[in-house]
């Protein structure tokens, strides 16, 4: 049970940071926010933040990573596209 309360704070922290660096980048309500990741800690951390601060999320495959990626967000005018490598 310890864990668990342990690694939920560390989510909400973790969600905390990525909110504010968002914010810094002025998302926010009905902005687009391109995602390109695996499925990893990282993208549900980057969902609820941009999330919170009302943004829509248009998540995006790794191996759609090259200029069609680009395109692609640029084509639904995406306020900041977050890329998540390993």
């Amino acid at each position: 049970m310890t864990f668990v309360i342990v690694y939920l704070l560390f989510l909400c922290e973790q969600v905390e940071k990525c909110r504010s660096v968002l914010a810094s980048h002025n998302v926010g309500i009905d902005d687009k926010v391109a995602m390109i990741s695996d499925n990893r800690v990282e993208w549900a951390v980057t969902f609820f933040a941009a999330n919170s601060l009302g943004a829509q999320i248009i998540p995006m495959y790794q191996v759609q990573v090259t200029s069609i990626a680009v395109a692609v967000a640029v084509a639904v005018a995406a306020t900041l596209t977050t890329v998540i490598m390993q």
